[in-house]
């Protein structure tokens, strides 16, 4: 038996817990969890607290891709094409800003160029990737819409859409015809949007392929259907909203809009360490 005098001012010999993980202390894997369908709405809360943090260098950041893009645009036949291939470059870029900013505050503008330190090649992939399935569901809106429209959509849905067609056909009684494809395009965008959505996310934070990343994107997304559904609606009038006051009020639903994103990845795909 231990006679020796206690010394009070020894530091304590039991085992002490460990302190509560943080943020950054989060790994990212799939598949995606299903969360409450309150969080949709908690995500955009989260993303204006973001935004709040660093509002001016959130709407810099949103402007410089923008030009970026519109730049891009002026490129004969391969702009849209390149804007398409970087496009899940700069959703990783704007995640990991928004990452920073969670895990210590830190708004680091360099988080922004993350998409093209690494994974840069996976990442244009992806890109590629989204633009087939783009294109493989315009060829599909546009033979049925020949089928169904018959002549008149030969120069393509552009030309079979417009106000003047489409009144021709109303007046020609082809209305279900013209809801059909509307129904089929709507549905082949939301399987293709599924499949992107978190896709660039998975490949930076999970180091996911692209092939896998897409297909646990689809299934996320499906899974969190309702959640992801509150989360939609609420920015789509969120936006339309900001659009009223001349498009201004896009310069805080945009940044918002993108910083959102993060808490919502991280919902689903976040794991705390075992």
């Amino acid at each position: 038996m231990d006679t020796s005098p206690v010394n009070s001012y020894r530091p304590p010999s039991a085992a002490v817990a460990d302190a509560p993980p943080t943020p950054s202390d989060l790994a990212f894997a799939a598949p995606g969890v299903r969360v409450g369908t309150g969080r949709g709405s908690s995500w955009i809360g989260e993303g204006w607290a973001l935004f709040k943090q660093a509002p001016l260098l959130w709407i810099v950041l949103m402007l410089s891709m923008f030009c970026i893009i519109f730049v891009l645009n002026f490129i004969p036949v391969i702009g849209s094409l390149l804007i398409v291939l970087l496009t899940p470059v700069f959703d990783v870029g704007m995640l990991a800003f928004a990452k920073g900013q969670t895990d210590n505050g830190n708004a680091d503008i360099t988080r922004f160029f993350t998409g093209f330190q690494n994974k840069t090649g996976a990442l244009i992939g992806a890109g590629a990737l989204y633009w087939v399935m783009l294109l493989v569901a315009t060829v599909i809106v546009a033979i049925l819409a020949f089928i169904v429209i018959g002549s008149s959509a030969i120069g393509g849905p552009a030309s079979a859409f417009s106000g003047q067609a489409v009144a021709q056909m109303m007046a020609n009684g082809m209305g279900l015809g013209l809801l059909l494809i509307f129904l089929v395009a709507i549905a082949l965008m939301l399987l293709v949007t599924s499949a992107y959505w978190f896709a660039p996310a998975l490949i930076a934070y999970a180091n996911l392929s692209v092939m896998d990343a897409f297909r646990e994107s689809f299934k996320a997304v499906w899974r969190n259907w309702l959640s992801l559904f509150v989360y939609g609606l609420l920015l789509t009038l969120m936006c339309i909203v900001a659009a009223i006051p001349f498009g201004l009020g896009l310069l805080v639903a945009a940044p918002v809009l993108m910083a959102s994103n993060y808490p919502c990845f991280r919902d689903i795909f976040g794991r705390r360490p075992a």
